[in-house]
């Protein structure tokens, strides 16, 4: 869900990987699909079009945190996507809906939303940027629904994986700017088993309501386990800081969450 006008006077972060997205912690736009997902579907066909290739994510986050925001409580959510190579580049797309079964401040009817999304993704060498559209809507609000368009690249900078990304949400205040910066790690602890690190912060800029402030801090832990092939259990433990932007209408917050994903 995204924050209403009054929390704006008063996300997250890019993953690096090609993993399964989670909601508590998940970018936008939602990440490609695993590697192993997409080559298998590359390998099925030389055409300029291939197959398509997709994953159904379920999870459940102790909070629903968004770009520094919370926004509701013991959220439950699903995830929807597909991908396929076109020519040099990969074209996602799909859905995410979510509804906490507790509210918070920023939300304290415990709102739903749902998710529309559809992305762009090219590598150039070690680079990888993608360019997105991304519809939120809020069904049991009855309005509020906004639109964003986004921007972001990613690299390996040493034992580092980067990411740098830029949104602007038409609706949101008249037009709002997030920008966020991300640096993340993983180390392979056995052949299925990964813990990864990411620490993120974030910038937002609403000329109408005069607010140009860094939002937040978060640090993420998380530990991708490989149950097959094509199945993913993901928990993981996180915290987050609300700075200038945030900190006169929410308190620090340490949260948590599991993801089950699967690849087709």
């Amino acid at each position: 869900m995204k924050i209403s006008s009054v929390a704006l006077v008063s996300v997250l972060f890019a993953v690096w990987s090609l993993a399964p997205v989670h909601a508590g912690v998940r970018s936008v736009p939602p990440i490609p699909l695993s590697a192993d997902a997409s080559a298998s579907a590359a390998a099925s066909s030389g055409g300029l079009i291939d197959p398509i290739s997709g994953a159904v994510s379920v999870g459940y986050d102790s909070k629903y945190i968004f770009r520094g925001a919370d926004l509701g409580k013991n959220s439950i959510w699903g995830q929807l996507e597909f991908e396929f190579p076109l020519g040099d580049y990969d074209l996602g797309f799909g859905t995410w809906y979510q509804n906490p079964v507790d509210g918070s401040h920023l939300n304290p009817a415990g709102e739903d939303e749902l998710d529309l999304f559809v992305n762009l993704y090219r590598d150039f060498g070690d680079l990888s940027a993608w360019l997105g559209y991304t519809a939120y809507l809020f069904p049991e609000a009855g309005g509020g629904d906004t639109h964003e368009v986004g921007v972001g690249v990613g690299t390996p900078v040493g034992p580092l994986d980067l990411g740098l990304a830029a949104y602007y949400d038409f609706e949101l205040a008249n037009g709002t700017w997030y920008f966020e910066v991300t640096a993340g790690h993983s180390i392979g602890l056995t052949d299925r088993i990964t813990f990864a690190l990411i620490a993120g912060i974030g910038y937002e800029v609403a000329d109408d309501l005069d607010v140009s402030d860094f939002t937040h801090v978060d640090l993420i832990a998380a530990l991708p386990i490989e149950i097959s092939d094509s199945t993913t259990l993901e928990p993981y433990i996180a915290g987050v800081l609300p700075l200038d932007g945030r900190d006169a209408v929410q308190d620090d917050a340490l949260y948590g969450g599991i993801t089950l994903s699967v690849t087709f």
